[in-house]
């Protein structure tokens, strides 16, 4: 939010929002938290130069140890979706993650689906960070329907 009116007029509708919310708090916390570690890794992961294919398996297997530490589980684990709140997203899946191989480093996020009857078994994601303009890129993206928004960056 870099235009001024923008930003005071947004700030005031959060601060409403979360002063009668008080519950919702705890949820939103955990997804800026989530988007942080998702940020952490792209930017970990851009800042390595990958040309080869061995420093790509190399990234690949940093990335997955980096997602299976317990400040990382504890935090992308459980979730709700930041596109659909009705979506619950399960346990990380921290061996089948892994990154798309284009500038910005795309992180492809599988997650369990908490709902036995649900098809697929699994949500993936993809985050998208630093494509200029400060913005994250966030896809859902399920066997019959794809979902997907523009966020700012926390």
């Amino acid at each position: 939010m870099d235009v001024l009116e923008s930003s005071l007029k947004f700030g005031l509708m959060l601060e409403a929002y979360l002063r009668g919310s008080v519950n919702h708090i705890p949820e939103l916390r955990q997804q800026m938290d989530g988007i942080g570690k998702m940020r952490s890794i792209s930017e970990l992961l851009h800042s390595k130069g990958l040309k080869d294919r061995d420093k790509k398996e190399k990234a690949r297997d940093t990335m997955q140890q980096v997602l299976a530490q317990q400040s990382y589980k504890q935090v992308l684990n459980n979730c709700v979706s930041t596109l659909d709140p009705k979506l619950t997203l399960g346990g990380l899946k921290d061996q089948e993650c892994r990154f798309y191989d284009s500038k910005m480093r795309p992180l492809l996020m599988v997650y369990e689906n908490p709902d036995p009857s649900a098809s697929p078994s699994d949500i993936r994601v993809i985050f998208k960070n630093g494509d200029g303009k400060g913005l994250c890129f966030y896809l859902h993206v399920h066997v019959r329907n794809v979902h997907c928004a523009c966020m700012g960056t926390p």
